[in-house]
């Protein structure tokens, strides 16, 4: 392993422990809130501090969602697939890479701009899938969401976009990862989306080997 790998395992972890801990401060704060609303005058203030218990739960439960097992993903399971990275941010970019490297994809290319991804897309690179941030060093990558479903190349969307849902109304079939996803939830997202797609548009981006 790289000394750059280790570094970025070393990152990630640091990042996993600050997320719990603020989750455990959050869990106390909910808790806090709870015990103070029910005598707390008047009707409108109680109101407003248990929709904001539900607002933390409910954050919660999403979190819950996106959490993945836990487990890392089999180091087959994306074996001999060529997958592109659309991500302007170097760390989050290369871990993204190491977990698909890691779960064993043949070539993971990184693209930090949308004329760079969409000159990938459409080389002799052809990637069975990609992984697309919505924002891209400071532009919409919407335009090339729609050109990889006119080319028929799987996607998920791997963004901090503030409202995942909406980008769900616009691109419906397509799944929408909110970052950092667990390294599972994003293979599984992958795999997903090309056996979505296998057969449907037969010839280049099918995966090899029926994959």
């Amino acid at each position: 392993m790289s000394t750059n790998e280790d570094h970025l395992r070393h990152q990630l972890g640091n990042a996993e422990a600050r997320v719990k801990g603020l989750e455990r401060l959050l869990e106390k704060a909910a808790e806090q809130i709870r015990r103070i609303a029910v005598p707390l005058p008047p009707e409108g203030s109680r109101r407003a501090a248990l929709k904001f218990v539900e607002r933390i739960e409910s954050l919660k439960e999403g979190a819950a969602r996106d959490q993945g097992s836990g487990h890392a993903p089999a180091e087959d399971a994306l074996e001999g697939l060529r997958i592109l990275v659309v991500e302007d941010e170097v760390y989050p970019g290369m871990s993204i890479q190491v977990i698909l490297l890691d779960a064993g994809a043949e070539q993971v290319r990184l693209s930090n701009g949308l004329a760079g991804a969409r000159a990938v897309i459409d080389s002799d690179f052809e990637p069975h899938a990609v992984v697309l941030d919505l924002d891209v060093a400071g532009k919409d990558a919407r335009p090339i969401a729609r050109h990889l479903m006119e080319v028929g190349t799987p996607f998920v969307f791997h963004t901090g976009f503030a409202d995942p849902d909406s980008l769900a109304d616009q691109f419906p079939n397509q799944r929408v990862l909110k970052k950092p996803a667990p390294a599972d939830v994003l293979v599984s997202a992958l795999l997903q989306a090309m056996e979505e797609a296998e057969g449907q548009r037969p010839g280049r981006h099918s995966p090899p080997n029926g994959r």
